[in-house]
């Protein structure tokens, strides 16, 4: 993992999964420079297939301004 992605000691999964490092601990979607939005198992809600997942789409609502998931997909169907 490290060879491909260059993360520290091929971290898969981000951040240690410890009570410092997870939940609202973890780098949140949208950075204080306007903008600026996150995405992956680095960043909220944290590591794996459904981690990363959940944090591209909340990283797209951000930047669409959409706070429902339901709508996010409503928008994505038309367009």
């Amino acid at each position: 993992m490290q060879r491909y992605t260059q993360n520290h000691q091929g971290a898969a999964y981000g951040w240690n999964v410890t009570p410092e490092q997870v939940g609202p601990s973890r780098i949140q979607n949208q950075s204080p420079i306007q903008g600026l939005y996150f995405a992956g198992h680095w960043v909220s809600p944290g590591g794996g297939v459904y981690g990363v997942s959940v944090s591209g789409v909340q990283a797209a609502q951000k930047v669409l301004d959409i706070s429902k998931q339901s709508d996010l997909w409503l928008y994505l169907a038309n367009e």
